[in-house]
């Protein structure tokens, strides 16, 4: 890896796995068509976790040839795992860190902006994008920042801002952070790593956590900076009884207990984190009986729930006579 010494490096970690051609590419071209940034080496590193259509294939030769491309093979782990392969392999003088799934694309603006944001100091950074086939903003769709609460960085940058607030709060009740907009400070974070045995969720909400924790230097763009695809979101669109809808709650109630344990919250917040997850360990019960109905068992998912959920079993005749009772009404 032969990077400039002297310039700064920010390393862009793009997890890759998909069933889709030409979709890889358009993320990458977004990366190397970035403005702005002469005066950064960016190196970007494509993590391919054992994709069906492998990296090297669906990469024209001109960007294979580019010595800042760097991809890396590996045995599937899930995007957690791909995202530490990523973090484990950066140059140690990086910078900064940022996260690019293989499925979206950034505006060109996306790292002149953050790179102004975390020269002045900041340590976190993120921005508004568009989720998957939407024409209005995720901070738009959420309604869950006040972009006027937050003042502006910069006086002739209108879209720069401070985030002034509980970060931790705002991460475990109305999450705003998309994992395609994040640009963060790596050497205050170099042994940081993404839990994988979350497999299908949570895993970005503890590692925000764990970044913004011990910083109130936290910056972001009410500009959309990305625009979100289809492949490793595969999960955005999973219905009621089906066995995906069932792993995502299970992992959901893993990480938001894991968070209980293992953060410093207010009362307050330890109680809306107790009620989501006694309404998704509801969930899951009635879906695992749906589930039943069709003669799928799950019986290794079922297994995994009792053990962080031991009493939800015992309450479902409790589920079925709230769920009766409310589609009465």
């Amino acid at each position: 890896m032969q990077s400039n010494p002297e310039k700064p490096i920010i390393s862009v970690i793009v997890p890759y796995y998909q069933e889709e051609t030409g979709i890889l590419s358009k993320a990458i071209e977004s990366a190397l068509q970035q403005t702005n940034i002469d005066h950064i080496d960016l190196e970007i590193f494509i993590i391919d976790d054992e994709s069906p259509i492998p990296a090297q294939k669906e990469l024209p030769q001109s960007i294979l040839d580019m010595k800042n491309i760097h991809i890396i093979k590996q045995n599937n782990t899930g995007p957690a795992g791909a995202r530490n392969k990523g973090l484990n392999t950066v140059p140690n003088q990086t910078r900064y860190i940022a996260f690019l799934d293989s499925d979206d694309c950034w505006e060109p603006n996306h790292l002149s902006q953050a790179w102004k944001a975390l020269e002045a100091g900041y340590d976190f950074y993120f921005s508004d994008f568009y989720q998957l086939e939407q024409s209005v903003s995720a901070f738009n769709r959420a309604k869950r920042i006040n972009i006027t609460e937050h003042p502006l960085l910069f006086e002739k940058n209108s879209s720069l801002h401070q985030y002034v607030g509980n970060m931790t709060e705002q991460i475990v009740t109305g999450n705003i952070i998309g994992t395609s907009t994040v640009v963060y400070r790596y050497q205050n974070n170099i042994n940081l790593r993404f839990r994988e045995d979350l497999i299908r969720a949570g895993e970005d909400y503890l590692f925000w956590l764990s970044l913004t924790t011990n910083t109130d230097k936290i910056a972001f763009s009410s500009h959309c900076e990305c625009v979100y695809g289809k492949g490793i979101n595969v999960y955005s669109g999973t219905q009621y009884g089906t066995t995906e809808y069932l792993e995502l709650v299970y992992y959901e109630i893993k990480y938001k207990k894991i968070i209980l344990d293992e953060f410093n919250l207010n009362s307050e917040l330890k109680n809306k984190l107790r009620n989501h997850i006694s309404k998704q360990q509801e969930n899951f019960v009635l879906s695992y009986l749906s589930q039943l109905k069709k003669r799928k068992t799950h019986l290794s998912l079922a297994i995994k729930f009792i053990q962080i959920s031991p009493t939800a079993f015992f309450l479902t005749p409790y589920y079925i006579l709230k769920r009766v009772t409310v589609q009465r009404q």
